[in-house]
């Protein structure tokens, strides 16, 4: 059974050698170009507590009730 499914394997499933060649020769430059990017820290990124009441505060209840 295996050695059926390995047979009518699709040939775009299974890298071809001037594939392999190109993503090798690739490789560093998309490695060195991604190093370069500035991501921001997790301090600037969003967070969802951002958008939900804060529970220490007073009147939480409320903005509870205004978001159901």
């Amino acid at each position: 059974m295996i050695e059926k499914a390995a047979q009518t394997e699709s040939p775009f499933l299974t890298p071809c050698k001037e594939k392999l060649e190109v993503i090798d020769s690739i490789q560093d430059h998309i490695g060195d170009q991604l190093s370069l990017l500035s991501l921001p820290g997790k301090e600037k990124n969003w967070q969802p507590t951002d958008f939900l009441p804060d529970l220490s505060k007073d009147g939480w209840e409320k903005e509870v009730e205004e978001l159901r």
